[in-house]
């Protein structure tokens, strides 16, 4: 394979989506043992391992049709590169690529942001123990009124994240995708639709007034959480604050906020309306989450690009688990 054909190659490897891939990469080159079998495109297994060491030399490549069997690992420990062609259970060899064109290879800016979607989904701040707390409904009304005092801290300053953001993208069209989603934020012109004043009727639903919320004071963790999401959204790259607003945020919502809501629907003081600035938020942040991924594949172009739009999810991702270390142990403690 000629380095300017391995593009080439992947694409045509898509047609190959019903077949067990066979990847075998030997530090010499007689016994590619023991393969390992994959069920996913070519290209994507190599993607994501981006980090993985590679023997130096040539990996093998072969397909089988996925309804045949398995190798064991003693017919794997057994096989030679000249037998392994000519194995009807294994497969056909079609490809031997120097493995220097693996490691450079650079993911398309969709398959990259799929493929962080994805590994953002099994980060501790979308599988924390706070959240199964809340879902449990184990956290009494005063500890509830905890929670609100503490995120209204947060969600009321979301829109200004949103602006910063807004003003430091260099580039109109896909500055646009991230206006619509500001304007959502402020309820479409309607000012009893803007969030936070969804929110403010989520605390007088808990009996708290809002003006009272606002004067709270901080748990430190909640402290860090505003400061590092508005460091990052105001002073940070501009592709870290994409990458922290879009999968670092909107795209996990979903996954964070409903855990909450099973937990708040156990409190029979609140109805659904109480609660709705929950229900809201995880069905309108898909659409979010969608606008800043059209932004984003404007950018995520290059290694460099794909390298700043990770760090910034990962940042507020780390900071939202330190949030939910200081919730759990003011409302679960």
């Amino acid at each position: 394979l000629l380095r300017q054909n391995i593009k080439d190659f992947f694409r045509w490897c898509n047609s190959f989506t019903p077949f067990r891939w066979y990847i075998a990469n030997p530090v010499g080159v007689s016994a590619p043992s023991p393969p390992q079998a994959y069920n996913v495109p070519l290209r994507k297994i190599f993607l994501q391992n981006p980090a993985k060491t590679w023997n130096p030399g040539r990996i093998f490549v072969f397909c089988s049709p996925l309804q045949g069997g398995l190798l064991t690992s003693q017919e794997c420990n057994s096989m030679y590169t000249r037998h392994l062609g000519n194995t009807e259970r294994f497969g056909t060899l079609i490809a031997i690529i120097p493995t220097i064109m693996i490691t450079t290879l650079v993911p398309g800016p969709r398959e990259y942001l799929e493929s962080l979607e994805e590994e953002i989904r099994l980060h501790p701040a979308l599988n924390h123990p706070f959240l199964k707390k809340f879902s449990s409904g184990k956290l009494t009304l005063d500890r509830i009124r905890i929670f609100a005092r503490q995120y209204y801290l947060y969600s009321r300053w979301f829109t200004m994240y949103v602006s910063a953001v807004i003003a430091n993208m260099p580039d109109e069209r896909p500055r646009a995708h991230l206006i619509k989603n500001l304007y959502q934020e402020y309820g479409e012109g309607n000012p009893e639709w803007a969030h936070p004043a969804i929110f403010r009727r989520f605390l007088k639903a808990l009996r708290l007034d809002a003006a009272e919320v606002e004067r709270t004071e901080p748990l430190p963790e909640t402290r860090l959480f505003i400061h590092e999401y508005l460091f990052v959204c105001r002073d940070g790259h501009f592709l870290e604050a994409l990458g922290a607003l879009g999968p670092g945020t909107e795209a996990i919502v979903p996954y964070i906020y409903h855990p909450i809501y099973e937990g708040l629907r156990k409190e029979p003081s609140l109805n659904e309306k109480d609660i709705e600035f929950f229900t809201l938020h995880m069905q309108m942040d898909v659409e979010h989450s969608a606008n800043i991924k059209e932004a984003l594949l404007e950018y995520a172009v290059t290694k460099e690009n794909q390298a700043l739009i990770r760090q910034g999810a990962m940042e507020i991702l780390g900071a939202r688990t330190v949030l939910w270390n200081g919730l759990e142990r003011v409302c679960c403690g």
